[in-house]
């Protein structure tokens, strides 16, 4: 249990004690005989303890594992409380000083990747965010966010010199070329000569590009840049030069370039046109621009002297799964995928709890546990149809999630909100068994959002597990299942055996090996492959919303 210290004195007998006041509200007292490493001058009024005790309020044993700060201590419980209910799930909407920076970050600002590629939720936005806040000295960062963005006008622009899948790769240079000028003009390392040649470059324009690269500059040069007090030297005047000129004008200007400092140029959310496309020709065509993205952030690398002009691409797994092309295996030496287990988003949730506490806070060295005992009361959770088994708070959170930062971060917000709807200050365990089921209804529909491209009956294939009512089973009842429902028109047959390989690839399900107790799912073993002669499982974050007990 954590408790916080009210009163230090002597007792009658010359010993030093100390009242504790209990997450459960209980007066506790302790001396000296109950510590360990400590002694009782460690110890002060105000400060937060966590400790055991049996019977009575004797505690037994007693560690110190928080510092407060004058300001922002246990007193004001209910307002860290306040600040975790609204951290966010979406990283451009979080606090910039909860970022908890993996060694991932120091690969990208070395220089060393290109592509950064995760599943939804694994924090390629809140990398692109904190590159963008650490946007100072030598380091210059703009961010090219495509939410929203009209794909259309990219479409338009195809060039015939190249064949599908690289029919945009002259387009999206151009765009990285212009923006990276962008930024060149306003740093202070190059002269006013080659600024001037650059804004003679960005004043070109033609039709039919001219719509585009207008929403190019309000979609990043206008909110990112000009914000921040950037001047373009724009000119109302266009010199009307054809795109794949002024393309060849910049790879002039900058492929002798000769730069100290880094710019990196962040391309994201480009998952906002991947939808329930129309047919399989808008698909492909999507693809495409995707993959001519790719090869052109290798064509730039190869042709610019500079290794500090630094294009990096972040995308969904599941999209850059579906790329082809013969240059895709030379890709792998500058790409990063972000995989997250259990220890490391151990270390990140102790990281954003301390900062959350107290901004100032040294992390250096947090335990785990005694930053997750500051939101939760209990230690373990009793499981199984007797109550008889025993797990810990994190290890009965993480089987309900997907091993991913905003799981985990969702799951805490919950079992925060309804603490604090019903004035508490710590989490108990019935909140945390209530919070599991609406934790359900949340994964649900994330799956729902992000398979919802590539299976659009998704929302009514989910509900067959519901129909089966088991946990595990043999894939072929699905299958029966499934044909009952394309027989009913339902849903869109394209085969279950394809339906169970996608509902396996984006861990709505798991195999069964031969292992008894295991199972197997991608996003604990990320080579693993559908087999279909094996049991499956559905996930256990599932089970509540399905109905599947």
């Amino acid at each position: 249990m954590i408790g916080i210290i009210k009163y230090i004195g002597i007792s009658n007998n010359g010993l030093a004690f100390a009242k504790v006041i209990g997450a459960d509200g209980t007066e506790y007292y302790f001396d000296s005989r109950a510590l360990d490493i400590n002694r009782m001058s460690d110890f002060q009024s105000g400060e937060i303890i966590s400790f055991d005790s049996t019977i009575g309020n004797k505690i037994l044993k007693v560690s110190k594992f928080y510092q407060s700060s004058s300001n922002n201590n246990i007193k004001n419980q209910d307002e860290f409380l306040n600040k975790i209910e609204h951290w966010s799930i979406e990283a451009t909407n979080e606090n910039g000083d909860y970022f908890y920076s993996v060694k991932e970050v120091d690969k990208i600002k070395d220089g060393q990747v290109l592509y950064v590629i995760g599943r939804k939720g694994t924090g390629k936005s809140a990398i692109v965010k904190n590159l963008l806040h650490s946007n100072k000295g030598a380091e210059h960062s703009l961010k090219m966010s495509f939410k929203s963005f009209p794909f259309n006008l990219l479409y338009e622009c195809d060039d015939s010199d190249y064949v599908q899948p690289n029919q945009y790769i002259s387009i999206w240079q151009l765009i990285i070329y212009r923006q990276l000028a962008t930024m060149l003009i306003n740093s202070n390392e190059i002269d006013k000569k080659l600024k001037e040649k650059l804004k003679k470059c960005l004043n070109a324009s033609d039709i039919k590009t001219n719509k585009l690269i207008k929403k190019i500059d309000e979609f990043s040069i206008g909110v990112s840049v000009l914000g921040n007090g950037f001047d373009i030297g724009f000119s109302k005047a266009k010199d009307d030069i054809a795109w794949t000129v002024q393309l060849e004008m910049f790879k002039e200007i900058l492929k002798p370039a000769v730069l100290n400092d880094k710019y990196f140029l962040l391309f994201d959310e480009l998952d906002e046109d991947y939808k329930d496309f129309i047919d399989d020709k808008e698909r492909k065509r999507y693809i495409s621009m995707i993959t001519s993205l790719f090869k052109a952030i290798q064509y730039i690398k190869q042709t610019v002297s500079t290794t500090n002009i630094k294009p990096i691409v972040f995308l969904r797994t599941d999209i850059y799964n579906q790329l082809t092309d013969a240059d895709k295996n030379k890709w792998s030496e500058y790409l990063l995928e972000l995989e997250w287990n259990l220890d490391k988003i151990k270390d990140m949730l102790a990281y954003r709890i301390a900062k959350t506490y107290d901004s100032n806070a040294p992390v250096e060295d947090l335990v785990f546990e005694n930053e997750f005992n500051k939101i939760f009361s209990v230690k373990s959770i009793s499981t199984g149809n007797r109550k008889s088994n025993h797990m810990s708070v994190f290890s009965y959170m993480a089987r309900s999630t997907q091993w991913r930062p905003r799981d985990f971060i969702k799951y805490i917000k919950i079992c925060v909100e309804e603490t604090r709807r019903r004035h508490l200050n710590y989490v108990t365990s019935d909140i945390i068994k209530l919070a599991d089921s609406k934790f359900s209804d949340y994964l649900k529909q994330e799956l729902i959002d992000e398979i919802f491209p590539v299976l659009p009956d998704i929302d009514k294939i989910l509900p067959i597990f519901s129909a089966i009512r088991k946990q595990s089973f043999n894939p072929n009842i699905f299958i029966e299942e499934y044909h009952k429902e394309v027989s009913k028109n339902a849903i869109q047959d394209i085969g279950a055996e394809n339906v169970l390989g996608i509902l396996f690839n984006y861990n709505v399900i798991g195999n069964v090996p031969s292992m008894k107790g295991q199972y197997l799912f991608k996003f604990s073993y990320a080579d693993a492959r559908f087999n279909l002669k094996e049991n499956i499982v559905l996930h256990r974050g599932l089970y509540k919303t399905l109905q599947i007990f």
